[in-house]
């Protein structure tokens, strides 16, 4: 898929899985996302298909995270997270050492009650409203608000007042992620 879409060859041995994302069993339209870690060889040249490809652009994940917070790009939370745990390792060697010895643990945010203005917060394990899976990085940004226009972004869970949702109800929205649904009309979501 990789050289299908991108024009890249990647040597299979040389892929290491690096996280799973899942969303819940209510969402109609679900994921089920592995991340890989590469390095690409000399001479390789990412090419758009025009299809799920339009565009790219080699950025490190300090560079794409700062940009999706200025809003020139949009980074779904499971993108943000990956690129996070990433740009906290350092260089290619430790990156890669990291990528070799952390467990794949499955991961499916929570969606919490909106706030008040109706945006949408996700959380992520780890949150205070998110229980722990074992084996998990917890990453600095552990809940993400919905901003119009800008995507996903991360917040504090203190400072946007989200609470998770309660009772019956609770699961159903619990279950009702929607944190990166492709929608052609609205990159990024």
């Amino acid at each position: 898929e990789l050289h299908e879409e991108a024009g890249l060859v990647v040597d299979v041995d040389a892929l290491h899985p690096i996280a799973h994302w899942v969303t819940p069993a209510i969402e109609i339209r679900r994921f089920d996302t592995r991340f890989y870690l590469a390095v690409v060889p000399e001479g390789q040249r990412a090419v758009e298909d025009m299809g799920e490809i339009t565009a790219h652009a080699w950025l490190t994940p300090g560079e794409a995270l700062e940009r999706a917070q200025a809003g020139e790009i949009q980074l779904p939370p499971p993108t943000w997270t990956t690129l996070r745990q990433i740009e906290q390792r350092g260089g290619l060697p430790e990156v890669l050492a990291w990528a070799q010895a952390k467990p794949i643990v499955r991961v499916s945010p929570a969606l919490l009650d909106p706030l008040p203005t109706g945006e949408r917060v996700l959380a992520l394990p780890g949150d205070p409203a998110v229980p722990m899976v074992e084996g998990w990085d917890v990453p600095p940004e552990t809940r993400f608000v919905m901003r119009e226009g800008q995507g996903w972004l991360p917040v504090r869970p203190q400072a946007e007042g989200a609470r998770p949702p309660r009772g019956r109800l609770a699961a159903v929205r619990q279950a009702a992620v929607s944190s990166w649904r492709s929608d052609p009309e609205r990159p990024g979501r």
